[in-house]
C-alpha cells in the first residue's frame, strides 16, 4: 500500500470496525440449493452435446470458465489447434446463451 493511501485506508477501516454486523444466515431454502444443484449436475448426462468449437485457446477457456461458473458442467476437448467445448444436453440452450452474449456481445433476451 502506498503511504499516501493511509489515511483513506485507515478511514474505511474505521469505518468497516464500527458498522454492524450484517446478518448471513442461510435459509433453509438457501442451504439446501447447493446440494440441489450439485445432485442436478451428478444425476445429469455427460457433457456431449457441442457448444464451441474453434481455434482461439484462450477464448476456449474463458467460456469454459464462464459456464462453469454459472454452475454447467462442461468438458474441452483438444484436437491439434481446434477445441471443442460440449456440455450436457438439458444445458445446451442456456450454455448458448452465455456464449453468444460473451462471443458476439448480444445481450441475453
Amino acid at each position: 500500500m502506498l503511504s499516501s493511501n493511509l489515511a483513506a485506508a485507515e478511514i474505511i477501516l474505521e469505518r468497516l470496525l464500527h458498522e454492524k454486523p450484517v446478518d448471513m444466515a442461510l435459509t433453509a431454502k438457501e442451504r439446501d440449493e447447493p446440494a440441489k444443484r450439485k445432485a442436478r449436475t451428478s444425476a445429469a448426462g455427460a457433457a456431449t452435446c457441442e457448444v464451441w468449437s474453434g481455434e482461439d485457446e484462450g477464448l476456449a477457456g474463458f467460456l469454459e470458465t464462464a459456464l462453469r461458473e454459472n454452475q454447467i458442467p462442461v468438458r474441452m476437448e483438444s484436437h491439434g489447434q481446434r477445441m471443442t467445448i460440449y456440455a450436457p444436453l438439458e444445458d445446451e440452450f442456456r450454455a448458448k446463451e452465455i456464449i453468444q452474449e460473451i462471443v458476439d456481445g448480444a445481450p441475453l433476451e
